[in-house]
């Protein structure tokens, strides 16, 4: 278990802007979605700061969206690893 946890640039904030960007700007701009969707997605942060073995372990009922936050999780910059 890690003392200190792995961490997005910028923190939380940064990575929920992040995702506003990637995600629900798609979201919004497509009006067949029309309404709140919710998914959990898995993935690591290896010791270099990448991100890999992302999955939906969640979906959000919506093959397109699920596709959309998976481009997303990909598109992460490198965080500062866990130590």
């Amino acid at each position: 278990v890690p003392q200190v946890e792995a961490e997005f640039p910028g923190g939380n904030q940064a990575l929920i802007r992040f995702f506003r960007r990637h995600v629900t700007d798609k979201m919004e701009a497509n009006p067949a979605f029309g309404k709140a969707y919710r998914a959990a997605v898995r993935f690591e942060v290896n010791p270099q700061g990448e991100v890999s073995n992302a999955h939906i372990s969640e979906s959000s009922g919506i093959t397109v969206l699920d596709g959309i936050i998976l481009s997303a999780i990909r598109q992460l910059p490198a965080w500062k690893p866990a130590e």
